[in-house]
């Protein structure tokens, strides 16, 4: 039985190119192992659709995170749960478009990519 293809990455906007080559390099290299793990297995990132963890605990409207409405995205956390990669899976495409990566505090992540679709919506 033949392997299934794995996804290919591609940045939604060109920004997000300059968000992983402004990051430190030792941190870079914590992304690319996290870009294999979303080109095999693109699900791997928490679904920021819903608003009821796996946990059951209640994380305010569906699809919001601190307070940015990022439904239909998925975020990967790694490095300690510091930085957070944000994308969309487009399945008939087998792409996993990514529209951020930074650091969590203060929802700094979020807000960059909720700016970042809102411009692309215009």
């Amino acid at each position: 039985m033949p392997e299934p293809r794995e996804y290919r990455l591609v940045w939604a906007k060109a920004l997000v190119k300059d968000d992983y080559e402004n990051l430190d390099p030792s941190i870079q290299q914590r992304v690319k192992v996290q870009f294999r793990k979303l080109q095999e297995k693109p699900e791997l990132g928490q679904s920021l659709a819903h608003g009821i963890t796996e946990k059951g605990v209640f994380h305010g409207p569906s699809g919001h995170k601190m307070g940015y409405d990022l439904t239909g995205y998925r975020s990967l956390h790694f490095y300690e749960n510091k930085y957070r990669i944000i994308y969309q899976i487009v399945e008939v495409e087998r792409k996993v478009r990514i529209w951020g990566i930074g650091k969590r505090e203060r929802g700094k992540v979020y807000r960059m990519v909720h700016e970042r679709v809102r411009e692309s919506e215009i």
